[in-house]
């Protein structure tokens, strides 16, 4: 269904049309410096002794209706030696408080809706293109073709990693190789734009955690079909689904519903374990390694104290940022609940 831009919220609660008009707003700033600003410098001279001590400089930004000398406000510091304790020669180095510079301060002007169809018409389609992608989450990569030398620099940076850091990936090796195979580490490469560093250091870490979440487990294939039994309840239950067909941009679609979640039955560890699953069912799709994932979280019926985990949303950041190998292009949240407002700097935390 057309959904308004007005109507969908990111993690910040902004709106898409809000965020658009911030990114507007940000783009004039860059092209248009403010004109209306003038600088000088600003001398202070002890006159106690006759002689010039040491002074000090600084700068005074007013606008240009009120522009004042420095000779003007030297004299009107000596004239006010003891004004509110500060300035004359008790304090030769501090500029008075002048109240006729709070005629200088300036605000930023409304911006209103027709003054942003006017600035958009004055974009290039380059720079509309941009804002879209960098609103949308619909940037895409360059199509990457990992050739066998880039594998070959995969494999010696692997190698430089100390073995006690990777005691997980090498146990990986030995038991189940068709895991850690080229396959696997193209996901890797194409996820990090062909940054080998970045690469091996994601999957090392990948393997780090993901033997801590499945246990020996990890060592097996994480499809739908072969869940391991203690998390087949929590997958039935539905909270994380593959929706069937991508958006148009060619990105997976992840539904999420908490409502679904019993903290009696589902642990936060089952929960991201039947997550990990979801995701490399997806990621066997080249389309979606490249054009990254879209995750819908729906939370009408949700309830802050029967549905809310801190933990698993902990785990879910940590997995979609620092664990797995995928580009999370947006996140959005469908019928927001009524406790929405109190999420949202936790969310922010986490």
């Amino acid at each position: 269904p057309n959904v308004s831009a007005k109507e969908v919220r990111d993690t910040d609660g902004m709106t898409l049309y809000q965020r658009k008009n911030q990114l507007l707003r940000r783009l004039r700033a860059t092209r248009q410096k403010d004109p209306t600003t003038t600088s000088f410098p600003v001398s202070n001279n002890n006159n106690n002794n006759n002689q010039k001590a040491h002074s000090t400089t600084s700068t005074v930004v007013v606008s240009p209706c009120r522009k004042r000398t420095a000779d003007s406000i030297d004299s009107s510091f000596h004239s006010r030696k003891s004004l509110e304790g500060g300035g004359g020669e008790d304090y030769p180095d501090m500029l008075p408080f002048d109240e006729l510079c709070l005629e200088d301060l300036t605000f930023e002007k409304m911006v209103y809706p027709e003054d942003e169809i006017k600035e958009q018409n004055l974009l290039s389609e380059k720079e509309r293109i941009d804002i879209d992608n960098d609103l949308y989450g619909t940037a895409k990569n360059q199509n990457l073709l990992v050739a066998n030398d880039v594998l070959h620099d995969f494999d010696e940076a692997l190698n430089e990693i100390d073995d006690s850091k990777k005691v997980a990936l090498v146990r990986a090796q030995t038991i189940c190789p068709e895991l850690v195979g080229e396959k696997e580490k193209e996901i890797f490469l194409n996820w990090a734009d062909l940054d080998v560093k970045h690469a091996v250091e994601r999957f090392v870490t990948y393997w780090i955690h993901r033997q801590k979440l499945f246990g020996d487990e990890a060592f097996l294939p994480l499809t739908l079909e072969r869940t391991i039994r203690k998390d087949w309840i929590t997958l039935q239950a539905g909270i994380w689904s593959l929706l069937p067909k991508k958006d148009i941009h060619g990105r997976a679609l992840i539904w999420m519903d908490p409502s679904r979640r019993d903290p009696k039955i589902h642990s936060p560890e089952s929960e991201i374990r039947c997550l990990w699953c979801v995701i490399h069912n997806a990621l066997k799709d080249k389309s979606v390694q490249e054009n990254g994932f879209v995750f819908l979280m729906y939370g009408r019926h949700c309830s802050i104290l029967k549905h809310f985990s801190r933990r698993a949303h902990e785990l879910l950041w940590e997995s979609c940022n620092k664990w797995l190998p995928i580009k999370l292009r947006a996140m959005h949240l469908i019928g927001s609940p009524p406790f929405a407002y109190l999420l949202r700097p936790v969310l922010n935390f986490l």
